[in-house]
C-alpha cells in the first residue's frame, strides 16, 4: 500500500523532545586521601606540626653509685606547609536562569554542585603532588603535598625498566619498619594497583568463590612481616609512583572553610564564587614511606 501521503516522524520538526531528566556524570572524582585523614584548624598562612625523635636501643648501663653528668637534651622540631586558595566561579545568564530545562530546576546551583565536586579533586591531587611555593605578588602560594614531604623512607626505581615486584614492595616495608614507622595505608594508581594484585605470594590472591562461579583476582589487604596494609585506589596518585602511610600521621589543616559567595554581576548573568585555603599536616614524615619512578606502563 501507498504510503507517501501519510505524514510521517520524519516530516515533522515540532515533535516534543524526548529528554530523560538523568544528567549521568563520568569522572574520576573519588579523593580516598582527601577524604580519609583528619581535619584540624590552621591559624596563619603558613602551618607548623611538632615532632620529636626519641633515641632507642642505646647502651644503658650505670656504674654503682656514680654520679648523673649533665646532658643537652633535644628539643622537638617542626615541620610547616604553606596554605594554598582553592577556588572556582559558577555563572549563568540571566536568561538561562530562566530557562526550563530537563532535570534541572536551577542551573546555578547545579553549577555550583559540579564545580565543589571538582574542587575537591583539585584539593586531592595537590595533597599528593603538591610541590610547595610561599608565594609572592603575582604568585600563588601551593602546598607540599605528602610525595613530596616524604623524604626519609624513600625507594627510587630505575624508571621505565624497573617494575614494582612483591620483594621491590616488602623492602619499602621494612626501610619505614625500621625507620619506626607503622604504616597501615597504601595508595596507588590503577597501573600499581594491577601489579600488587599479582604478587604470588598476596593473600586473598586469584580466590575462586564457588558457590558465585566468580574468579577474584585483586589485593584489597596485604598481610607483611611489617604488618597489615589496605591497598587503596586513587586516580590522582602518579602511575610511577606508591604511597604508605598512616592516615593518622597527615592532617588536613583548614585556614578557611569553602564557603559559597555571591559573585558581583557586572553583566546579564548571575555567579557564585565557591573559595577555600588549607594545607596539608604531616606529623612525622619518617613513619611513611614511598616507591617512586618504577615502570608505570
Amino acid at each position: 500500500m501507498a504510503q507517501a501521503s501519510a505524514i510521517k516522524t520524519y516530516d515533522v520538526t515540532t515533535n516534543v523532545r524526548d529528554v530523560t531528566d538523568l544528567i549521568s556524570v563520568v569522572a574520576n572524582t573519588d579523593t580516598p586521601f582527601y577524604s580519609g585523614i583528619g581535619k584540624t584548624k590552621a591559624t596563619n598562612k603558613y602551618h607548623e606540626a611538632q615532632y620529636y625523635a626519641i633515641t632507642t636501643g642505646a647502651a644503658n648501663a650505670l656504674i654503682e653509685g656514680q654520679d648523673y653528668s649533665p646532658t643537652l637534651l633535644t628539643t622537638p622540631s617542626t615541620v610547616g606547609n604553606y596554605t594554598q586558595i582553592f577556588g572556582k566561579i559558577a555563572k549563568v545568564s540571566k536568561t538561562q536562569q530562566a530557562v526550563t530545562m530537563y532535570g534541572v530546576d536551577d542551573l546555578l546551583a547545579q553549577e555550583i554542585e559540579w564545580r565543589m565536586k571538582e574542587i575537591a579533586t583539585d584539593v586531592e591531587k595537590a595533597l599528593l603532588q603538591g610541590t610547595g611555593n610561599s608565594g609572592a605578588s603575582g604568585t600563588a602560594r601551593l602546598l607540599t603535598g605528602a610525595l613530596a614531604l616524604i623524604t626519609s623512607n624513600v625507594k627510587t626505581g630505575t624508571g621505565t625498566g624497573d617494575a614494582l615486584t612483591e620483594t621491590y614492595f616488602n623492602d619499602a616495608l621494612e626501610t619505614i619498619w625500621t625507620a619506626g614507622g607503622r604504616p597501615k595505608n597504601v595508595l596507588v594508581n590503577s597501573y600499581q594497583k594491577r601489579k600488587i594484585s599479582a604478587f604470588s605470594g598476596s593473600t586473598n590472591t586469584k580466590q575462586v568463590m564457588f558457590e558465585k562461579k566468580e574468579l577474584i583476582n585483586t589485593v584489597d589487604t596485604y598481610i607483611s612481616d611489617f604488618g597489615i596494609v589496605e591497598i587503596g585506589l586513587d586516580a590522582f596518585m602518579p602511575a610511577d609512583k606508591v604511597l604508605i602511610y598512616s592516615k593518622d600521621m597527615f592532617k588536613v589543616a583548614q585556614l578557611r572553610p569553602f564557603t559559597v559567595e555571591d559573585y558581583p554581576s557586572q553583566g546579564s548573568y548571575v555567579a557564585k564564587t565557591i573559595e577555600g585555603e588549607l594545607t596539608l599536616e604531616s606529623n612525622n614524615e619518617k613513619a611513611s614511606g614511598q616507591i617512586n619512578s618504577i615502570k608505570s606502563a
